[in-house]
Order: C-alpha cells, then structure tokens, then sequence
C-alpha cells in the first residue's frame, strides 16, 4: 500500500460522506463527513457561479494561467557556465593557433636580445680569469652595446 492508497477507514468515511450528501442518514457516519455534507448541503446552488460569471473569471484569469513558463534557475546557470567554458575554449583555442601559426623562419629568428658574439664571450673569460686587461673587454662591451641599440631601434624605431 502507497501512500496515495487510502486506508479503508478513509475508505469508509468517503462513502459514509457520499450517502450523506445523497440524504442518507447513517447514524455510524462520521461526525466530520456528517458536518461537511451539511455545509455542502447548505451552500447549494446559491453557492456556484452562473455559466455567465463562471465565463467572465476564466476571461480574466486565463492569460495569467498562459504566461511565460520561467526555466528553472539551475537550468540557466548550467547553461551560462556551459557557455562561458565554450567561450574560454574557443579563446584559448584561437591563441594557441595564433602563436603557432607564424612563419618558421619568424619561430627561429631571435631578434631580441641580440646573441653575444664570440669574442666578446672570450674577452669575459679571460678579464674573469684575470689574464687580459679589462680594455679589451671594454671595447667588445661596446661593440655589444651598439648591436643592442641597433635592434631597440629596429624594433621601436628611433635613430641608434
């Protein structure tokens, strides 16, 4: 049995409250079926709309039973988020193509900071080493210097 099954004593007392409405007294009805026939019985017909009246309250209340259904609010959330992952991908997406999708010769060109020659590598070493004096250094610092100049300037424009 569900909960949606009556029991039979409600079964009982929804028979004893039909006979009743029907005028049959039963003196083991309930006393609650027996009073809610009475009420029932009293009310009548003055009680119900006339087909008029019932027409005009369906008129009234009929477009507020048609309007928009709402989707649930869980509904809605889980379609924003799915909208803004979808979003997100698709950036990411398009960036990732757009950082690859450059030439090769541009992937391998290092253009900045310009690569330290050789002789300069070598001039480090040896004033670290204490073997040459620090002039030689100097001068391949500067020779450097101007390389570094040179691509600023390439690169932002400007005179060197």
């Amino acid at each position: 049995m569900t909960d949606d099954d009556p029991t039979p004593e409600e079964q009982r007392e929804a028979e004893a409250l039909a006979r009743a409405l029907q005028g049959v007294a039963e003196p083991a009805a309930p006393r609650d079926a027996l009073e809610t026939a009475a009420l029932v019985r009293a009310a009548g017909p003055a009680g119900a709309l006339s087909p008029e009246r019932g027409a005009a309250v369906l008129e009234r209340i009929a477009p507020a039973l048609k309007g928009p259904r709402r989707r649930p609010r869980w509904r809605t959330a889980v379609l924003a988020a799915a909208s803004v992952a979808a979003a997100v991908v698709g950036f990411s997406v398009a960036g990732l193509l757009q950082m690859t999708a450059r030439a090769p010769s541009a992937r391998r060109e290092r253009t900045w900071p310009p690569e330290p020659s050789a002789a300069l590598l070598a001039a480090q070493a040896r004033a670290a080493r204490g073997e040459a004096p620090l002039e030689a250094l100097d001068a391949e610092m500067r020779a450097y210097r101007m390389q570094v100049y040179q691509a600023l300037a390439r690169r932002y424009g400007g005179a060197p």
